[in-house]
């Protein structure tokens, strides 16, 4: 699911070649190439709501995020 959020309170940008790895320039725009970093920022979510990266990569530093399709996107701060 596509869920636009603040840029701030999104996941970390990964890098152009690790989303390529899984196919993901054939779906959605990654950016400009002289970036390494793509602008599409990815969570997984986990069955607890919680969101995950993709593995090798972090998720967010600052705050844990959960998403449910009932509420939406959340940041939550402990």
């Amino acid at each position: 699911q596509i869920v636009s959020v603040r840029a701030h309170d999104a996941p970390t940008q990964m890098p152009v070649e690790s989303l390529k790895k899984f196919g993901l320039q054939h779906c959605f725009y990654l950016g400009s190439p002289e970036y390494d970093e793509a602008i599409l920022r990815i969570g997984l979510v986990d069955r607890t709501g919680d969101l995950t990266s993709l593995p090798g990569h972090e998720m967010h530093a600052k705050h844990r995020l959960n998403y449910r399709s009932d509420i939406g996107y959340r940041v939550m701060k402990d």
